[in-house]
């Protein structure tokens, strides 16, 4: 299984993360979640990339 989420790279904050396959075949539905309570949706992370780090993360499974 592979997820990503999103780093802030001004506040070093992290989303929660959130399926490849939703990436692939649902980006209308993705919104990103801090555990601040602020949320970012897929299409305005695609406007404000360059303020974000991708965090992939590949999990195996067994």
């Amino acid at each position: 299984m592979v997820t990503i989420k999103i780093k802030d790279k001004t506040t070093k904050e992290e989303s929660k993360e959130v399926s490849i396959n939703d990436v692939i075949f649902n980006q209308n539905e993705i919104v990103f979640e801090f555990s601040s309570g602020d949320t970012l949706p897929y299409k305005d992370f695609l406007f404000y990339e360059n303020d974000y780090e991708i965090i992939v993360k590949i999990k195996e499974d067994r």
